[in-house]
């Protein structure tokens, strides 16, 4: 791919495989938004918007999980979509954007939470950052 994109005929299968540098990993693309494994195969029936997800490798053995890896799982369940937070980031918080300029907030949860998300607005794209706690 090149950063001003590709044109493919509707309902072509194109694979996508990232490689990235020594010492980063990418173990994930965004696909308009929804992540997909590395190596990940999408059919080509809209405009679409794939960006791998590269991070830097851990030094392997027995090192912890990097804290800025997250597994984020979205998949579209009776119209739906469904975000699925994964254990590493504690309380987090769910934002929405149209326009990556103006985000509004959807949800807020805990450890491993599964939350629905309205899809009436296209092209929204979402982020997921951790929340910040206070005791009270």
């Amino acid at each position: 791919m090149t950063s001003s994109g590709e044109a493919f005929p509707e309902g072509t299968v194109v694979t996508l495989t990232a490689m990235p540098a020594s010492g980063y990993i990418c173990n994930a693309w965004l696909i308009n938004g929804l992540s997909k494994p590395n190596p990940t195969s999408i059919t080509m029936n809209q405009n679409t918007l794939a960006t791998p997800v590269i991070k830097k490798r851990n030094g392997g053995g027995n090192n912890p999980p990097d804290p800025s890896q997250t597994a984020v799982v979205a998949a579209m369940t009776s119209g739906s979509m469904m975000i699925n937070v994964g254990p590493e980031m504690g309380a987090w918080v769910l934002e929405g954007t149209p326009n990556f300029r103006d985000w509004t907030q959807f949800a807020t949860g805990l450890t491993s939470d599964q939350v629905s998300v309205p899809t009436t607005q296209p092209n929204m794209s979402f982020r997921v950052r951790q929340a910040q706690l206070t005791p009270f």
